[in-house]
């Protein structure tokens, strides 16, 4: 299987030339976010590759434009708790914002872990500039989110935090993407047969 990670913030990029890869798994490796992974999805030759591996709104991006499966990065417990163990003693009012798939499970583990975090959920990226201001008039410091987001909120003079993807994360998402490519090889397969 060939799969094109596309990384929409370079550290994720460190993070898989760090893998070892299973024997039947080539990864080509690019970083480029949100509408910039599209286009480059969109200008990529695809039919070099298997599947096309991505995170949030970059990898929902790249759907809209790709012919190939796009194996979603999860944002694991690991990646939250190792944001959490980073801002746990910051002394500052601190606000978590991102999609439904970032701060659901956040929120979970705000709760458990009885953490003072501020969650919002976005639907849409034009949501986060007026989202952050009202945060920030509501004497919010500190912002945990995804690239987008800690950029924002740093232009307007916030303290970003980057929700950061390790390893386990990656792992994972190869290794569905192995399946979906194992289950697409068969579908064909069978239709060949039949056809």
């Amino acid at each position: 299987m060939k799969a094109l990670l596309i990384a929409p913030y370079s550290g994720m990029a460190e993070v898989s030339k760090q893998l070892d890869l299973p024997p039947d798994v080539k990864m080509d490796v690019t970083v480029a976010n949100l509408e910039e992974g599209a286009d480059f999805a969109r200008q990529t030759i695809l039919e070099e590759y298997d599947i096309i591996i991505s995170r949030g709104g970059t990898a929902l991006a790249i759907e809209q434009v790709a012919s190939l499966p796009v194996i979603h990065i999860q944002i694991s417990g690991y990646d939250m708790l190792r944001v959490f163990t980073l801002i746990k003693n910051i002394g500052k009012k601190v606000a978590l914002v991102g999609f439904a798939s970032v701060t659901q499970g956040a929120a979970t583990l705000c709760n458990i872990l009885e953490y003072d975090i501020e969650v919002k959920t976005i639907a849409n990226r034009t949501e986060v500039k007026p989202l952050l201001e009202s945060l920030k008039e509501a004497g919010y410091e500190s912002i945990i989110g995804d690239v987008v987001t800690v950029q924002a909120a740093e232009s307007m003079g916030l303290h970003g935090v980057l929700i950061t993807s390790g390893k386990e994360a990656l792992i994972q998402a190869i290794e569905e993407g192995r399946r979906a490519f194992q289950l697409s090889k068969k579908v064909r397969h069978n239709y060949d047969i039949f056809h």
